[in-house]
């Protein structure tokens, strides 16, 4: 069931709302990392759709501008809006590095 797309950047009410509701920047252009280690991966969303959704977090498809698609998790995706993201993504790997 395809449900509708919304765009990457700030457009409409409809987008806002959608955005408001899977827990996304309402007022800021969404992006995407290919490499959660590498700023320079960072590609701009086009659009976006709900592929499934369940009752804590859905699968979204992401259009990106360099006109590949991607699926991924409402919630990682929603991790990826944060300035501080790759910072973060170092983070974790550091302490994921000195547990094993």
């Amino acid at each position: 069931m395809l449900i509708e797309a919304y765009s990457g950047a700030v457009k409409d009410s409809a987008s806002k709302d959608e955005r408001k509701r899977l827990g996304l920047p309402v007022t800021k252009q969404l992006v995407y990392y290919k490499d959660k280690r590498d700023v320079q991966s960072k590609v701009n969303v086009v659009s976006f759709f709900e592929v499934e959704r369940f009752p804590t977090w859905s699968l979204i498809r992401l259009q990106l501008a360099d006109e590949s698609e991607t699926d991924i998790h409402s919630s990682y995706f929603v991790e990826m809006q944060s300035p501080s993201f790759i910072r973060d993504m170092e983070e974790q790997e550091k302490v994921l590095t000195i547990s094993v």
